[in-house]
Parts: C-alpha cells; structure tokens; sequence
C-alpha cells in the first residue's frame, strides 16, 4: 500500500468540495421545485373544487 501524496490529498478534496457543492445546490433547487409544485396542486384542486361546485344544481325544498 502507497501512501497519498499532497497532490492526491489536494485533489481529493477538490472532489468533496465539489461534490458538496452541487449537493447543496440540488437540494436548493428541489426545495424550489417542491414549493411551487405544491402551489400548483393548491391551483388545480381549488379549480376543481370550483367547478364541482358551480356543476350542482340548486336543491329546492319540497322537491323530490
């Protein structure tokens, strides 16, 4: 078994830096995609419900 030189080690880490770096960025980018996908289910289901809505027809009493 080798030894790592100063350059390995210095490359190495360059690697785990990067890494952590486009770790945080993904998770930056799915926490926005997450919060605006969560505004467009609010969207299409309170157009849902809107529309549910509106298609009932008005009940009457007495009526059967």
């Amino acid at each position: 078994i080798v030894a790592a030189t100063a350059d390995e080690i210095a490359e190495h880490q360059a690697e785990l830096d990067e890494e952590a770096r486009v770790k945080a960025i993904v998770k930056k980018i799915n926490a926005d995609n997450k919060k605006t996908e969560m505004r467009q289910k609010s969207a299409a289901n309170n157009k849902e419900q809107y529309y549910k809505r509106k298609t009932s027809k008005p009940k009457f009493p007495g009526a059967k």
